[in-house]
């Protein structure tokens, strides 16, 4: 709590919105494998992963996979056990040690279009499912507030624009001209 408090304080001192406020709290050992939004000591990282997906709305999905290509951990949705080994995506990232998307396709378990983003590591994947619906809408929404200077777009791997404020884009299947730049950059 000391600690918490300290967090606490020195966010209001930073003049934090009520949002920024509202943060949650997580306790937990990495050493011994286990985190909580409270101090009982449970086995697995699930409610960390819970509340990740839960402060980010437009997280559908986040998983870890081992290098079997088995979700390991999962949240919210129950998919630990599954076998992604044998999922095209799944190998092209694991052969990378950068940041890899996939293609825009269907969830099978929300009938959500998605882009899925991973980040290999040494004994493991990360895998985030972004909830495109709710991207686009937080996207407009955002170029509303800021004007016509400004727009946000989403393109799959290939450089397609599956997200953009103008639906032509979308429809033509256009692709941008300077994605090899833009794939290059951190």
């Amino acid at each position: 709590d000391e600690v918490h408090d300290a967090i606490f304080e020195l966010f209001f001192n930073l003049d934090a919105t009520e949002a920024q406020l509202d943060f949650p709290t997580f306790y937990g050992s990495g050493k011994n494998g286990w985190f909580n939004d409270s101090l009982e000591q449970i086995e697995g990282i699930e409610p960390l992963l819970d509340g990740i997906v839960k402060s980010h709305p437009l997280l559908l999905s986040l998983e870890i996979i081992d290098k079997r290509g088995r979700v390991a951990y999962s949240a919210p949705l129950e998919t630990v056990g599954m076998d992604r080994s044998y999922e095209s995506f799944f190998k092209e990232a694991s052969q990378t040690d950068t940041y890899n998307w996939s293609d825009v396709f269907i969830f099978f378990l929300t009938g959500t279009p998605v882009i899925s983003v991973t980040k290999q590591f040494p004994d493991h994947m990360i895998q985030a499912y972004i909830n495109l619906e709710l991207f686009s809408a937080s996207c407009i929404e955002i170029e509303e507030q800021l004007g016509s200077q400004f727009q946000i777009a989403v393109m799959d791997r290939y450089g397609t624009f599956v997200m953009n404020s103008n639906p032509e884009f979308i429809y033509q299947r256009v692709q941008n001209e300077e994605f090899a730049r833009i794939r290059q950059m951190p």
